[in-house]
């Protein structure tokens, strides 16, 4: 999900023949399509408490036998859509959690690549449940009036939860029940690639600081609505969500109109925001994956969704109108990326498109000489773009090139 505040890349570490940053072992592999190869895999009949048997590896499953549900109750909804590469790993990763799940709804919005077979190898410990393609936002609502239970997580078909995750996540709903949505840190697979880039480095402490109430270290609670610094960026990820189904109803679910949107998510996670007690926890406990085919893998159409969703809430969130004047900057904000990565890409009427409501007095030179490149003939357009760009990329190195 694309915000304003630039990531610290750190060194990548390797996930074939490298455990996941939370532990595990370097027999198993992303490849596997149901790991029962992988001489620990958590779901191939009774658990190992010996360890793994494959050799060197040091790997151990926990000797504790957890109660069911630790009287925290939850039910798992995982929308997918032609995952039939990925989707038996995030299933693993679900079914595996040391504070198992009362039950997982997988939500097949019309895969057409295999995906329902890979998830009938998991008959028994998963309801699956197929509907016409619609977005992940309704395939979520739809998940969710499948189950019954109290609390509710979600875990996307492309992503990897830390074995412990709900442990460690619900012991901060389960001190102080009133909170009532909670968020993890997650880390950033990208390909094969676990890297130990965390989504929550992305933000500076003093997005995290005010009204921030630390339980045992890693429990960041919020007494008040998180809303107005959500609006510029936020590090939530579906994937990373545990809300409580009093809060979700009271919120209306996920909205539809923008289920086909690149980060349709973003709407919920705003009106999540307008709500008070929410927790973060300051751990990373998701791998969230990167990757072509993901809707929020596309920038410029993250960027354009955004616009979508701010503007939305500025007319609809009672949050979003009290600061409507200072989404408005944001929004402009955004415009002005959008024409400048639709410009690099010629995608002149996209640069048309959301360059119309800006006020010329609000962009600068730059942007108004791109903007009226994009209006001439795609003939005139095409070259003077391409001479533009050339010029801009020669005196602008690509660290500094966001700038041109």
């Amino acid at each position: 999900m694309p915000h304003s505040r630039r990531a610290r890349v750190l060194p990548d570490r390797r996930f074939h023949g490298t455990a996941p940053p939370w532990g595990g072992c370097a027999a198993w592999t992303e490849g596997s399509q149901t790991q029962a190869e992988a001489p620990h895999s958590r779901l191939a009949g009774k658990r190992r408490q010996s360890g793994c048997e494959a050799p060197g590896c040091d790997f151990r499953q926990s000797t504790m036998t957890p109660e069911p549900h630790m009287g925290f109750e939850y039910a798992v909804v995982m929308p997918t859509y032609n995952r039939a590469g990925m989707i038996a790993a995030s299933l693993e990763s679900v079914l595996g959690q040391s504070l198992p799940p009362a039950g997982v709804v997988v939500v097949d919005d019309g895969s057409t690549d295999g995906t329902e077979a890979v998830v009938a190898s998991f008959r028994g410990r998963v309801q699956y449940h197929r509907v016409e393609n619609g977005g992940p936002s309704r395939a979520r609502n739809i998940g969710v009036r499948l189950t019954s239970t109290p609390w509710i997580a979600f875990c996307d078909s492309d992503d990897l939860w830390d074995p412990r995750k709900m442990e460690i996540q619900s012991r901060i709903h389960q001190l102080r029940p009133e909170v009532r949505h909670s968020f993890t840190d997650v880390y950033f697979v990208r390909g094969d690639t676990w890297t130990s880039h965390r989504w929550g480095m992305e933000f500076p402490e003093e997005f995290y600081a005010p009204g921030r109430e630390i339980v045992e270290d890693i429990y960041w609670v919020y007494g008040e609505p998180l809303y107005a610094r959500f609006v510029s960026g936020h590090p939530v990820v579906p994937s990373a969500t545990v809300i409580a189904r009093d809060r979700f109803d009271k919120l209306g679910g996920f909205n539809e109109a923008f289920s086909r949107l690149s980060l349709e998510d973003f709407e919920f996670v705003l009106r999540c925001a307008e709500e008070p007690f929410s927790a973060a926890v300051m751990q990373p406990l998701v791998g969230f994956r990167r990757h072509a085919s993901n809707y929020s893998g596309n920038e410029l159409a993250g960027i354009l969704s955004e616009i979508a969703i701010l503007e939305h809430a500025m007319r609809h969130h009672r949050e979003g109108v009290r600061l409507a004047r200072e989404i408005e900057k944001i929004v402009l904000a955004r415009r002005a990326s959008a024409a400048m990565l639709a410009f690099r890409l010629r995608d002149f009427a996209t640069v048309r498109e959301v360059m119309r409501p800006c006020p010329p007095e609000a962009v600068d030179w730059k942007l108004r000489l791109k903007s009226a490149i994009a209006a001439w003939p795609g003939v005139l357009a095409k070259p003077a773009a391409a001479m533009l760009l050339g010029v801009s990329d020669f005196l602008n190195p690509p660290r500094r090139r966001a700038a041109a």
